[in-house]
């Protein structure tokens, strides 16, 4: 046991001389100031968790306290000590900085006294708490992300290694969060992130001790963003989902065609001309292609129906959005998936593997095979031969598999609201986002999910009605739960890199912010939507 308190005082020590090494890198960076927060104390306090040290999250977080100053709350934003350029920008507009990494460490000095945490299973990590309160989700997923791996194996001692000492952080980041929280009492947490270990701590005792947490994170469109509001009831909800109070009312008012119409020419406009998800090019750079070519480039039979099975990203937040049919996330389940395509021949079967792969192993430089496919290889041996295997290479358009494929299959991805937008059946297995809605084939266990792979071309096309629903939902989704900001216009590099050039001189023009902290203020509404 002293062994363990010696390696995690090391570990202590690594983590504030990282955030003061990331202090003399931007010691010479200056930081914006954009606007100045009123002085005049306020009866409600903002957290803002500023994290990425990115600038331009860091831009968009300043204007969002800002526009919440105005509405009545003393602004406070949780940084660290590295990203200098953040500090800066919030002091420099009159913001209250907290440094994370500091208290961290004044808090992990006290674990020297106490019993350190350990977890020996997967299982034990997915389950463990503090305080009654499930943190180890979010460290599950930091290891996953940080190893790129779909399921933690144990056995391995590098893989022990390091869930051990993110356990031990993530304690320590617990019990710092709760001293923020004592100490400014927030009303309003604001953060782009809540699912990773040291973000995970804050959204979970946030939710606990009901404090309003709101997400923000950027969407398909330009200049847009999406919000959503959290609490204890709806935490495994995903950002990009409608709340069953909207749904309902939405679902109740007359539908128009011209609706239908419009989420259409989003669908065609978005992925056929390649405006959405301009930062990732996922689909700038494909092309729309046909049936006929489709089959010779794949080598499909054109007697059957074509199946598509649209992969994740392996070591993807999934842990948070609802409940997954598999227990050991998508690798399991594209696993399972497979070995079941390969027993019908009944269908044409296509893996698509998901376009983000590309630019995310380009970004983080990531080596070697795709995972999904190293994943099935390992289980496999290799890839059945009556599965066929698009690459992000490929270059093929998505909205050219939303007419020409008769079938998709997904755990919860976007996929699931898109095609059933032009009649074609969706299997999911997992619950989130757009499940239960009624336009979706969804499963209560894992049996009769893959049961349904073994006889999917027995499940018809879907009807008027579902179809309905699908582009309901989807109009909803994708034109009225971005804001679209006019304030501000987004400028693309390579990749994520990205910066917002400021197209207002007084902050009384921003019409959009203002809207944002009327609804962010109102304890009441879960999604932000447009008004029409």
């Amino acid at each position: 046991m002293l062994a363990g308190k010696f390696i995690f005082l090391i570990d202590l020590k690594r983590v504030l001389a990282a955030d003061i090494l990331g202090f003399f890198r931007t010691i010479f960076l200056r930081g914006r100031k954009i606007f100045v927060l009123e002085k005049t104390k306020k009866e409600k306090n903002l957290l803002i968790v500023s994290l990425s040290g990115v600038n331009y999250t860091i831009f968009l977080e300043s204007l969002f306290a800002k526009a919440l100053n105005k509405n009545g709350y003393n602004v406070f934003f949780l940084s660290e000590l590295g990203y200098m350029n953040g500090v800066r920008s919030f002091r420099a507009i009159g913001g209250k900085v907290i440094f994370y990494h500091l208290l961290f460490f004044k808090n992990g000095l006290k674990f020297i006294f106490k019993k350190l945490p350990f977890v020996k299973t997967g299982e034990d990590l997915m389950n463990f708490s503090r305080d009654g309160i499930n943190i180890g989700k979010g460290i599950y997923a930091l290891v996953s992300r940080k190893l790129k791996v779909g399921r933690l194996n144990f056995e391995d001692r590098k893989t022990r290694g390091i869930v051990r000492r993110y356990v031990w952080r993530s304690a320590v980041y617990f019990e710092t969060v709760k001293a923020i929280f004592k100490k400014i009492k927030p009303d309003l947490v604001l953060a782009n992130e809540k699912g990773y270990m040291g973000n995970y701590e804050i959204f979970k005792l946030a939710t606990e001790e009901g404090i309003d947490f709101i997400q923000w994170i950027g969407c398909q469109e330009p200049n847009s963003l999406i919000f959503k509001r959290y609490n204890k009831t709806n935490e495994k909800e995903h950002a990009f989902s409608i709340s069953d109070e909207n749904w309902q009312k939405f679902q109740a008012m007359p539908w128009q065609e011209d609706k239908g119409r419009e989420v259409r020419r989003l669908f065609e406009n978005g992925y056929g001309k390649g405006e959405w998800f301009g930062y990732h090019y996922l689909s700038s750079k494909t092309v729309l292609t046909t049936r006929g070519d489709l089959i010779r480039k794949y080598s499909l039979d054109p007697e059957k129906k074509i199946a598509v099975l649209f992969s994740h990203i392996m070591w993807d937040a999934n842990l948070f959005y609802g409940e997954d049919l598999f227990e050991n996330g998508f690798g399991e389940w594209i696993v399972e998936t497979v070995k079941a395509m390969k027993k019908n021949k009944a269908v044409n079967w296509i893996l698509k593997v998901h376009p983000s792969n590309r630019f995310r192993h380009k970004a983080e430089g990531i080596k070697g095979e795709y995972r999904e496919l190293q994943a099935l290889k390992e289980a496999l041996g290799e890839i059945p031969e009556n599965i066929k295997v698009m690459h992000p290479e490929d270059e093929i358009n998505p909205y050219s598999l939303f007419q020409l494929a008769d079938y998709g299959i997904t755990v919860r991805g976007t996929i699931g609201m898109e095609m059933p937008c032009f009649g074609k059946p969706v299997l999911t297995a997992g619950t989130g986002r757009y499940s239960g809605k009624g336009f979706t084939i969804d499963s209560s266990s894992k049996e009769e999910y893959l049961e349904k792979i073994l006889h999917i071309e027995e499940i018809p096309v879907l009807n008027e009605e579902k179809k309905r629903l699908a582009l309901l939902y989807s109009y909803i989704l994708l034109k009225l739960r971005p804001l679209k900001f006019q304030s501000f216009k987004e400028t693309f590099f390579s990749h994520a890199d990205k910066k917002i050039e400021l197209l207002i001189k007084n902050f009384d023009e921003a019409g959009d912010f203002q809207e944002f902290s009327c609804w962010a203020s109102d304890k009441k509404i879960e999604d932000f939507i447009r008004q029409i």
